[in-house]
C-alpha cells in the first residue's frame, strides 16, 4: 500500500499480517447428525485455528456466535473432493460472515452479503484440514444454523464434458465464471476458447497443488501466438490481457514437465469503452534533444516496454488528469526506466486499476474475520509496548491510519496493482508510486518475492526484517529514478499531477496525518526508511547480483536492517521455549516485536506523553546514508538481541511476559531502567520489591513486574499483583540482578 504525508514521502506499504493466536489444543468431534441447541456448548472454545471443532459432512443446529467472538470448524478432505457450506440466520437479528480457508490458513472463498444465509464450495486442490469460519460484522451476534457437505474425490462430473480439448480444433468454449473439479493428466493439456472484443479485458486464473503437479498458463492469440504466459512456483498461475482485436482467444492449461492434477479456472471479462481500445499517445524526443526516440527493437529489450524507451517524453496533459491511453503509455515507459535502473527484464505486462478512498476504507472496516482474530492481540501487543491504551481499539487505529494513508498496493502473483484516489473519475498518477509499485511487479515476475517469502509463519521482528530488503528494494528504485528526474536526464510529470494519489497537497492532508497514531506508523515504516539504506550497501559490496542473492538469505530481524554492516551474520540470540503456565491464565499466542518496535515505543513516550526517554528529534537524523530517512538507533534499544512476548487472557482480563535478552549487560540494564522511567511516566509506583502498578484510571492502568538477571530482563504484566504470579510464578521469585548469564534464555 502506498502511503502519503504533509511531508510528502511516498512509499508503498504491504498490509499487517495477523496471525492466528496459537492456544491449548482442545479436541471436539460433531457427527453427521442433527445438533441440538443444548449441543452448542460442547463446540467451544472454537476462536482460533488450534482449537477448531472437528466437522463430519451434515446439519448442525442451535449454534451461536456471541459479541467479539468467533466460531472455527475443520473439515478434512481429500485432494479433488468439494465442499460446501452454508450458514442460516436472520440478519436482523445480526449479521454474519462465513469464510473458507485452505490448509496453509489462507482465505480460499468469502460470503459477505446482506441476506439472511451466506455460502461457499471449493474444490480441494491438496488433502489437508480446510476451516470454516463464522464471524460477526462489526461484533454482531446471533444464533445460526450449519450445514456442511463433501462429495467424493476426483473431478467433478462436469468437468468430463469438457474433454477433449487438448487443440484449438477441440477447444472449449468457455464465458466469464467459475470452473471447478478440472484436471491434467500425463501429457495432456487444455485448451479454452474466450470471445473477445477489441477492448475487452480478459483475466484467467488457474488454483492447484504446486506439490501435486506444478501447471502453467498460457494465453493465445486469435493469430495463435503467445501472448502471455504464468509460469511461477506457486500454487497458482493468472494471467490478464487487455484484447486489440476481435476474435478468439485460447487458454492452455498444461503441466510443466509433465506434471498432472486437479485444478480450478477462474475466468473475467470487463468490456472497453465502446469495444475500441484508445489510440496510445506518441512520444516526443526527450528534452533538449532535437532527434527522435531510436525506433522499437525487433525483440524485447532492457530499458524498452510496450513500445517505450526509457528515455522517451510522453505528450500528455496533466491538469485535468490522464487518459486510459495516457496511463497506459506511462506505465510503459515508467516500466522501461525499473528496467534500465534495476538491471532485470520483465517478463509480462502490468496493469492497474483504481478504487476510491472511501470504498477502499469500507472495505477495510467490513473485514470482520481479520477484526475478530487481530483485535485482541493488537490491543495487547500495542498496550504492552505503550501505544495505544487499553481504552482504545488499536485494530480500528492500524487499519484506520492504512485508510487514511494508502494510495495503493501490489496484488503478488496478478501482474496488477490498485491506486487508491479520492476521485477515480478523474484520478491523477504520482510516477514515484507507479515506479515502486512496478518494482514489486518485477520482484514477482522474477521470482524473487517466491524466494523471499518460502516460509510460512514469521515474526513480526523477522517479516519486518525481511520488507526491510523487499521494499527497501522498491524505494531504493524509486530513489534514483526520482534522482534522474531531477537531474534533467528523464522527462518527468510535474509534481501537481500527484496531487489526487494518497491526498498529497490536498487540503485533507492535514486531517490525515492528525489522525494517525505516529507510534504505529513509526513501527510500520521502518522496511521503508532502513530497506533503502541496506539495498544501497548490498549494492556496494557486490552490485545487482549481491541484492538478488539476499533474496535466498532475506534478514530475520529489524536489527540487520537498522545496522545494514550487521546483515547477515548477526543475527537473534536464541530463546528457548517453555510448557505453559497451568491455572486460569492461558497463554494464546507470542510474537517477537524487534528493536524497530522498542525503539518506536521509547520514541513514542517522548513524542505523545512527554517522558523523555529518548529525544524524540534525533530520528530526523539519519545515521546509515543518503538512501535512510528516519533514525531508528537509541541507547535504550540499540542493544537488543532478542524477545519474546507471550500474551495471556483470563476470560476478559489479559496479561502478558515479555522476556528480552541482550548483547551485554549494560545494554540490559539500559533498557530495564529506560522501561521503569516509562511507567513511573504514566503514574507508576512502586508496590514492593520489582513491582510496579499504575492506577487503573490512568490509560495503562495495570500491575507489572520488571526483573533484570544479567543479559536478559523480563516484564511480566496483569491487571493486578496477584495476577503477575499467576501468570508467571517463578519470575522475580529465585532472579535479580545477580542471575548467572545463560547461552539461551527460558520463554514462558
Amino acid at each position: 500500500m502506498t502511503q502519503t504525508f504533509p511531508t510528502r514521502i511516498r512509499t508503498v506499504t504491504l498490509a499487517l499480517v495477523v496471525c492466528l493466536a496459537a492456544v491449548t489444543t482442545t479436541t471436539v468431534v460433531g457427527t453427521a447428525a442433527a445438533q441440538t441447541a443444548a449441543d452448542e456448548a460442547a463446540f467451544e472454545p472454537n476462536d482460533t485455528f488450534e482449537n477448531a471443532t472437528q466437522l463430519d459432512p451434515g446439519d448442525y443446529t442451535g449454534l451461536n456466535v456471541t459479541e467479539g467472538d468467533l466460531d472455527v470448524y475443520a473439515v478434512e478432505l481429500s485432494e479433488g473432493e468439494s465442499l460446501s457450506a452454508e450458514i442460516d440466520f436472520s440478519h436482523d437479528r445480526g449479521d454474519l460472515d462465513l469464510f473458507l480457508l485452505g490448509p496453509n490458513r489462507s482465505t480460499l472463498q468469502v460470503s459477505v452479503s446482506e441476506t439472511d444465509g451466506e455460502n461457499v464450495s471449493s474444490v480441494a486442490s491438496e488433502a489437508g484440514t480446510y476451516y470454516l469460519v463464522v464471524a460477526g460484522f462489526q461484533g454482531a451476534s446471533g444464533p445460526y444454523d450449519l450445514r456442511v457437505t463433501t462429495t467424493g474425490t476426483g473431478p467433478s462430473p462436469a468437468s468430463g464434458e469438457l474433454e477433449p480439448n487438448d487443440d484449438f480444433e477441440t477447444a472449449t468454449a468457455v464465458e466469464a465464471g467459475n470452473y471447478t473439479g478440472l484436471n491434467v493428466t500425463e501429457n495432456d493439456l487444455d485448451v479454452y476458447a474466450v470471445e473477445l472484443t477489441a477492448g475487452d479485458a480478459l483475466s484467467a486464473q488457474i488454483d492447484f497443488s504446486h506439490a501435486r503437479g506444478d501447471l502453467e498458463l498460457l494465453l493465445i492469440g486469435p493469430e495463435r501466438t503467445v501472448l502471455q504466459t504464468s509460469t511461477s512456483s506457486t500454487d497458482g498461475e493468472s494471467i490478464s490481457h487487455l484484447a486489440g482485436t476481435n476474435g478468439t482467444y485460447y487458454l492452455v492449461v498444461y503441466g510443466y514437465l509433465g506434471g498432472t492434477g486437479p485444478y480450478n479456472l477462474s475466468v473475467s471479462v470487463s468490456g472497453g469503452e465502446d469495444g475500441v481500445p484508445p489510440a496510445e499517445p506518441s512520444p516526443t524526443g526527450t528534452p533538449g534533444d532535437e532527434t527522435a526516440s531510436p525506433p522499437d527493437p525487433e525483440t524485447d529489450r532492457l530499458g524498452w516496454e510496450n513500445g517505450y524507451w526509457a528515455n522517451e517524453s510522453l505528450d500528455v496533459e496533466t491538469g485535468d488528469g490522464l487518459s486510459a491511453a495516457e496511463r497506459r503509455a506511462l506505465v510503459a515507459r515508467s516500466m522501461a526506466r525499473v528496467e534500465a535502473i534495476r538491471e532485470r527484464e520483465f517478463e509480462r505486462p502490468v496493469e492497474f486499476d483504481v478504487v476510491s478512498r472511501a470504498a477502499y476504507a469500507a472495505n477495510q472496516s467490513q473485514d470482520s474475520f481479520q477484526r475478530l482474530v487481530g483485535t485482541r492481540y493488537y490491543n495487547q501487543v500495542y498496550e504492552a509496548t505503550f501505544i495505544v491504551d487499553e481504552e482504545t481499539d488499536a485494530y480500528d487505529v492500524v487499519t484506520g491510519g492504512q485508510s487514511a494513508a494508502v494510495g495503493g498496493f501490489y496484488a503478488v502473483g496478478s501482474d496488477r496493482f490498485v491506486l487508491v484516489v479520492e476521485d477515480p473519475d478523474d484520478p491523477t498518477v504520482d510516477e514515484g508510486i507507479l515506479v515502486h509499485e512496478l518494482t514489486h511487479a518485477l520482484q514477482d515476475q522474477t521470482g524473487l518475492l517466491d524466494s523471499a517469502f518460502r516460509s510460512p509463519t514469521l515474526s513480526s521482528d523477522a517479516r519486518t526484517g525481511l520488507l526491510g530488503l523487499v521494499e527497501g528494494d522498491a524505494n531504493y528504485v524509486m530513489a534514483r529514478y526520482d534522482a534522474r528526474c531531477a537531474n534533467g536526464t528523464w522527462q518527468c510529470l510535474p509534481s501537481d499531477a500527484s496531487a489526487s494519489v494518497g491526498g498529497e497537497g490536498s487540503d485533507s492532508d492535514g486531517d490525515s496525518a492528525d489522525s494517525v497514531n505516529l507510534g504505529v506508523y513509526l513501527t510500520g515504516y521502518q522496511p521503508y526508511s532502513d530497506g533503502p539504506a541496506l539495498v544501497a550497501a548490498l549494492r556496494e559490496r557486490g552490485g545487482w547480483d549481491a541484492v538478488d542473492a539476499a533474496y535466498d538469505s532475506p534478514p530475520v530481524s529489524t536489527e540487520q536492517t537498522i545496522h545494514p554492516e550487521r546483515y547477515p551474520d548477526e543475527r537473534p540470540r536464541p530463546l528457548d521455549r517453555r510448557a505453559p503456565t497451568d491455572g486460569e491464565w492461558r497463554r494464546f499466542t507470542s510474537d517477537t516485536l524487534g528493536e524497530a518496535w522498542l525503539y518506536s515505543m521509547f520514541w513514542y513516550q517522548d513524542r505523545e506523553y512527554d517522558i523523555p526517554v529518548v529525544d524524540s528529534g534525533q530520528v530526523l537524523s539519519p545515521d546509515a546514508g543518503a538512501y535512510d530517512t528516519y533514525n531508528y538507533t537509541s541507547a535504550p534499544s540499540e542493544g537488543w538481541a532478542n524477545d519474546r512476548i507471550s500474551l495471556y487472557r483470563n476470560g476478559d482480563a489479559s496479561g502478558y511476559v515479555w522476556v528480552t535478552t541482550w548483547d551485554s549487560e549494560d545494554d540490559a540494564r539500559q533498557f530495564a531502567d529506560a522501561y521503569r522511567r516509562v511507567l513511573e511516566g504514566h503514574g507508576g509506583e512502586s508496590a514492593g520489591d520489582q513491582t510496579w502498578r499504575i492506577p487503573e484510571d490512568e490509560p495503562y492502568g495495570d500491575a507489572f513486574r520488571v526483573v533484570r538477571d544479567d543479559r536478559t530482563v523480563t516484564v511480566v504484566n496483569g491487571p493486578d499483583l496477584d495476577a503477575l504470579s499467576a501468570i508467571a510464578p517463578d519470575v522475580g521469585d529465585d532472579t535479580g540482578e545477580d542471575g548467572d548469564e545463560d547461552e539461551s534464555v527460558a520463554v514462558p
